[in-house]
C-alpha cells in the first residue's frame, strides 16, 4: 500500500509517559488487550456449510501443497490430490479437519501476539485530523493535550531501520458493520499476505478515527529519527506552564518542527493553528 497522503497524526495526552517518549524520539507499540476497541481482531472461521463444496475445498487445498512440496504441474497436484482423497475419503476428510482446526489456533495465537502503534491518516480530500473534532475531544483529552504530525513515509523507513530486531509492518484500517471471515482451508498449504488482514478492520463506529496502524511483533518502545517528526500541534486548553514544557522539549529534541498552537472559530466549527 502507498501512503494515500505524507501526513500521519498521533495525538497524546500532556503526562510523564508521552513528554518522555517524545524527548528519547520513541513511540509505543501495545498488545491488542491494551487498547480501548474490546473488539479487537474480530474474526468469524467458516468453512463451507455443503459437504460437496467442503470436499471440493479440501482437495484443491491439497493440490496447492502438493505442487509446493513436489515441485509438480498444477494438474498433476489436483490429480494427486484426488486420487489420495478416493483413496480414503473419511481418512482424507479427518486428516485435513484436524488441519484446520490447528490452523484456527495458530492464527488466533499470532495475531493476539502482534503490537500496534495507531496513527491517524490523512485522506487527499478530507480536512486534516490537526483539525478533527473528534480526535481532539477523546485522544487530545478535550484539547489540554497535543497533536504530533510525522512524515508517514520518513516514520516508516526510520523505524525499520532505528529497531532493526522488529518486524515492522503497516494497514490502513477499513471500516465494517460485521466481524471478519476466514476461511482456514485457505491456509492449510501455506500462509500469504491474507493471513494478516483481520488487524486492518474495525467496527464503522471508529471511522473519524481515520486510522493507520503500524504492527510489530515487539512490544514496547520503537525509535523514529527527529527528522520524521515535520509539526506539533497544542491544545488551546493546555495550561501555560505545561505549554512551556513541551515547546523547549520539540525546540531542544527536534529543531525543525513546527509548532502551532489551535484555537477555535464558533461561528464555523473550525479549529484553527497559528504557528509559535
Amino acid at each position: 500500500m502507498v501512503f494515500p497522503t505524507d501526513r500521519l497524526y498521533k495525538f497524546a495526552s500532556f503526562n510523564e509517559n508521552s513528554l518522555s517518549a517524545l524527548a528519547d524520539q520513541t513511540v509505543w507499540f501495545s498488545d491488542l488487550d491494551s487498547l480501548n476497541d474490546p473488539f479487537e481482531v474480530s474474526v468469524r472461521y467458516e468453512v463451507p456449510k455443503e459437504e460437496c463444496d467442503k470436499i471440493v475445498q479440501y482437495i484443491n487445498a491439497a493440490a496447492i501443497d502438493r505442487k509446493k512440496v513436489l515441485n509438480i504441474s498444477e494438474a498433476e497436484a489436483l490429480e494427486l490430490a484426488n486420487k489420495t482423497y478416493q483413496q480414503d475419503p473419511k481418512g482424507f476428510c479427518e486428516k485435513f479437519e484436524l488441519a484446520i482446526e490447528h490452523v484456527k489456533n495458530e492464527h488466533s495465537d499470532l495475531l493476539n501476539s502482534l503490537n500496534i502503534f495507531s496513527t491517524s491518516l490523512d485522506l487527499p480530500d478530507d480536512v486534516p485530523h490537526s483539525e478533527n473534532i473528534l480526535m481532539w475531544s477523546h485522544y487530545g483529552v478535550g484539547f489540554t493535550g497535543f497533536c504530533l504530525q510525522f512524515s508517514a513515509s520518513n516514520f516508516l523507513n526510520s523505524t525499520k531501520e532505528l529497531n532493526p530486531d522488529s518486524k515492522i509492518g503497516y494497514c490502513k484500517v477499513d471500516y465494517v458493520t460485521e466481524s471478519h471471515v476466514v476461511n482456514p482451508v485457505d491456509y492449510v498449504p501455506f500462509v500469504n499476505e491474507q493471513y494478516f488482514s483481520a488487524m486492518q478492520f474495525k467496527h464503522e463506529q471508529w471511522k473519524y478515527e481515520g486510522e493507520l496502524r503500524f504492527i510489530s511483533g515487539t512490544r514496547g518502545l520503537h525509535h523514529y529519527s527527529p527528522d520524521a517528526l515535520d509539526n506539533v500541534y497544542i491544545g488551546f486548553k493546555m495550561p501555560i506552564n505545561k505549554r512551556k514544557v513541551l515547546i523547549a522539549i520539540i525546540r531542544q529534541y527536534f529543531p525543525n518542527t513546527k509548532i502551532y498552537l489551535t484555537e477555535i472559530d464558533k461561528a464555523s466549527y473550525k479549529i484553527v493553528a497559528k504557528k509559535i
